[in-house]
């Protein structure tokens, strides 16, 4: 591309001067640059889902314990009497992992409702290559059910029914985990033959994310009531262990979202996922 020189800068008449609004500066500007072509590209893959993912329980985490021992050191008494405690333990009851509604059981019912929707995605997947999907959607109608009793706490008002009913205390404390673990159990048998019939990266992945959410969803759950039982509930040790307890379930749904997003790559080639964007950037010249 030519560019002027001083003399034709000097002979350019008024009319050229300002032709389509462009000054002579800026045409010259213009002459010392080439457009180059650009590609602003973004990659999606399972591992930096995952990634992402596991940056967000981190910052939930880490802020719910903060969030917790500031309520419990401003309003020992939050729990009795939520209204009547400061305005700043209110706000921050909504950062808590143990307090429902908040942010962290948002997120996590936004985790298993996308597990559920990708188990949906692969069960239509498997059906248009007319192979068995009854399982897949069936363990989707199941997320959707925990996505669900995060939001709504149907687990809560059951385990009260149940304590006052039963009497339960200590590792039984929250009386709930009695027909959680005989549901977990029921699933585990039903799903025995579907497990074994997936590739074993797959499986060796459900396995991980189930022992994790069970470990924390049960297991620890069993620890913190015998820790509520015996009075530790505005401790700093059921603070840590309720940590230990909502970060187990979190991590455990995210393996199994990439397990997930793992298996639609092998086995239906979805990614990665590339979008690009071609665009012309000027470059000045040599």
């Amino acid at each position: 591309m030519s560019q002027l020189t001083l003399d034709e800068r000097v002979t350019l008449s008024p009319l050229e001067e300002n032709r389509g609004g462009e000054t002579t500066a800026s045409r010259i500007a213009s002459a010392n640059q080439v457009p180059v072509n650009k590609t602003a590209a973004l990659r999606v893959s399972p591992e930096r889902i995952l990634l992402a993912l596991v940056g967000i329980i981190a910052t939930l985490v880490v802020i719910g314990i903060a969030s917790r021992l500031t309520i419990y050191s401003v309003a020992p008494n939050f729990h009795d009497d939520p209204q009547a405690a400061p305005k700043i333990a209110r706000l921050l009851s909504r950062f808590d992992l143990g307090f429902e509604p908040s942010v962290s059981a948002w997120y996590s019912s936004l985790a298993l409702c996308a597990s559920a929707g990708t188990l949906a995605i692969v069960g239509l997947l498997h059906r248009s290559r007319n192979e068995p999907s009854v399982m897949w959607f069936l363990l989707g109608i199941i997320f959707v059910g925990l996505s669900l009793d995060e939001m709504v706490m149907f687990h809560e008002t059951l385990d009260n029914t149940l304590r006052s009913r039963l009497g339960t205390g200590g590792l039984l404390h929250f009386a709930w985990v009695i027909p959680a673990s005989l549901l977990v159990l029921a699933v585990g048998l039903t799903y025995l033959r579907f497990l074994m019939n997936l590739p074993l990266r797959t499986r060796a992945l459900f396995l991980l994310a189930g022992g994790l959410f069970v470990g924390g969803a049960i297991g620890v759950e069993l620890l913190e009531g015998a820790i509520v039982d015996s009075g530790g509930l505005n401790s700093v040790t059921f603070t840590l262990v309720q940590a230990l307890e909502e970060g187990l379930e979190m991590i455990g749904v995210a393996v199994f979202l990439y397990a997930l997003l793992d298996y639609l790559r092998k086995e239906f080639g979805v990614f990665p996922l590339n979008w690009s964007q071609n665009y012309l950037q000027p470059e000045q010249s040599a």
